[in-house]
């Protein structure tokens, strides 16, 4: 349990641009409805991270 007051940090907040934070959210909605796999939505964030 959390204490009252505690902050709760965003899952991107580690990521370093806007760029690499849309590149993760779109990648995780893309296995949702099939559109691709895993494997695929996580190679198309780190090629966008690759990038700089």
């Amino acid at each position: 349990m959390r204490k009252a007051g505690a902050a709760v940090p965003f899952m991107d907040r580690r990521l370093p641009n806007p760029e690499d934070r849309q590149a993760h959210f779109s990648a995780v909605r893309k296995p949702l409805p099939g559109d691709a796999t895993v494997g695929e939505a996580s190679r198309s964030t780190d090629a966008v991270v690759d990038r700089g």
